[in-house]
């Protein structure tokens, strides 16, 4: 009780909020983008003129907005993946989950590792439920990739679209099947 008494008498000038506001978002923003440069820096009692508080908030927006152009040679590398779906066939609906390793080549070529995974699915018919293993290997296809991340993994008669995130380092991808009436979400992070 007697901290709120304290801090409820306590003013803030607008540019020690603005301070406090600045501290918050560029510790959090650091976290996210390592590599943004924050041109001033404030200590305790000094003033901050707002040309300077703008210009660190512009650096934030600059880092937030800007995307690094994607290319086949700058996404090129190895990415951990996890897939996870659902399908209905006639009633029976099956859950499927899937891991493995995804190279991108800078030729546009990749390869995919997968290991064995263990999927179920549920008879509707008879509300039993069965597991099956879905045998891994290794596969192989080609990729494109535009300026704005957006791209397509092409294999074995499938084309598979992705979306990369701003710092290409997360891809983002989602397939129906041919039959649509199976969804499949796919993550990768660069390794």
């Amino acid at each position: 009780m007697e901290f709120k008494k304290h801090f409820s008498k306590k003013r803030f000038s607008l540019r020690q909020v603005i301070g406090m506001l600045t501290a918050v978002i560029v510790g959090a923003t650091a976290l996210a983008y390592a590599s943004v440069t924050i041109p001033y820096t404030f200590t305790s009692g000094t003033m901050a003129s707002s040309s300077e508080v703008n210009a660190n908030f512009q650096a934030l927006a600059d880092a937030i907005n800007n995307r690094t152009d994607a290319s086949l040679a700058n996404m090129a590398g190895t990415w951990s993946y996890t897939s996870f779906g659902s399908s209905l066939s006639g009633d029976n609906l099956c859950t499927v989950t899937h891991f493995g390793t995804l190279t991108l080549n800078a030729d546009g070529t990749f390869s995919e590792v997968e290991p064995d995974t263990t999927n179920s699915c549920v008879s509707g018919a008879s509300g039993t439920s069965g597991v099956y293993t879905n045998t891994g290997g290794t596969y192989t296809g080609t990729w494109t990739v535009l300026a704005d991340g957006s791209g397509t993994l092409n294999a074995g008669g499938l084309t598979i679209p992705f979306q990369a995130s701003r710092d290409l380092n997360i891809i983002v991808a989602s397939r129906s099947t041919t039959s649509g009436n199976g969804k499949t979400s796919i993550t990768a992070v660069r390794q």
